[in-house]
């Protein structure tokens, strides 16, 4: 009996100093070197401890688990790409992982970005699958009507994907990540409409004007003036011819058109159709969102690139074909 006893005492000292090593640090030999790892979504503790195993973070995957799990923390483990010391002792590198500490990858949604380039762009940067992100995007725009106020017309959240910095986790999911698109552009960008009851246009209707007003002006100085363009044509029943939004409409940005696609059916293609395409065409920044509820007072209605960034304007159309004419023989066309 005593020496069961012992064998007991044994074991029980045996197991509570493999604990306490587990509980202090990863390797006798540790250095300050630092491992990136990626713990997949749905991984369970031990799954998550042979990752861990594997780069060398901690002994024994069922060991983390174990110690997890006295913890109370083995099914809060989070996903997500780390960052970790491997002289950090298991219990840190659990603690990180219970809080989702995880690495933040900054990304740069450029203004007048439409959904599928904001997409490609999340995709190149590792942040989500640009297919999923899309079709979340063009597809689900009622389920974000809490954050933004109004299911958008479209059903599409084109145009509300607040182009700014954003921090975000690998692997994060799209819902949340729209979410926090929305989110911002209801902080920075409804703001910049103003008193959206004073005006003649609904917030749906400004911000279609804005992302046209941002893919037609380079020049935030010049913004003003273009949506005063716009606002002549819409008051005098003359249609926008907007080739922004036929560049939208057959996938292109930027492209030069064609009579061809000037000739494309679509509601997008103002050269068609009267008034305002039905929604926006990419996301428009906060110049071009303040130029469409606050227009510049002006006679024109036609504007033509100068080629430098800027517009040359004019009131009448003859005036306006001369300028082509010039700036075309000025580029050698």
């Amino acid at each position: 009996m005593i020496r069961i006893r012992r064998a007991i005492g044994y074991g029980v000292l045996v197991l509570l100093f493999i604990l306490m090593i587990a509980l202090s640090s990863p390797h006798f030999y540790a250095g300050p070197e630092a491992v990136e790892v990626y713990v997949a979504d749905g991984m369970s503790s031990v799954q998550i401890g042979r990752v861990l195993e594997d780069a060398g973070l901690v002994w024994d995957a069922r060991l983390f688990a174990l110690v997890s799990r006295i913890r109370g923390v083995h099914t809060a483990l989070k996903s997500g790409r780390y960052r970790l010391r491997i002289d950090q002792p298991v219990v840190a590198v659990i603690d990180t992982l219970a809080k989702g500490e995880v690495q933040l990858v900054k990304v740069t949604i450029p203004e007048g970005y439409s959904i599928p380039q904001i997409a490609r762009l999340l995709e190149e940067r590792g942040v989500t699958d640009a297919k999923a992100f899309e079709t979340e995007a063009v597809n689900s725009a009622h389920k974000y009507s809490d954050l933004l106020g109004f299911v958008t017309p479209t059903g599409s959240l084109e145009g509300y994907l607040f182009p700014d910095t954003y921090f975000v986790a690998e692997g994060l999911p799209v819902d949340k990540l729209i979410s926090l698109m929305v989110v911002r552009f209801c902080e920075k960008g409804l703001p910049a409409l103003g008193d959206v009851n004073s005006t003649e246009f609904s917030v749906h209707e400004l911000v279609t004007l804005a992302s046209i007003i941002e893919r037609e002006a380079a020049e935030d100085s010049e913004r003003p003036l273009v949506s005063s363009v716009f606002y002549n044509r819409l008051n005098a029943g003359v249609r926008l011819q907007s080739c922004a939004t036929v560049n939208y409409a057959i996938g292109q940005p930027g492209k030069t058109l064609t009579a061809a696609d000037l000739a494309v059916e679509s509601p997008y293609n103002t050269y068609l159709h009267d008034g305002l395409p039905p929604g926006p065409i990419a996301s428009p920044g906060l110049a071009s969102l303040q130029a469409a509820a606050n227009p510049a007072s002006s006679p024109f209605m036609y504007f033509v690139s100068n080629g430098m960034g800027g517009h040359v304007f004019s009131v009448e159309y003859p005036e306006h074909l001369a300028a082509a004419e010039r700036l075309k023989q000025l580029r050698g066309d």
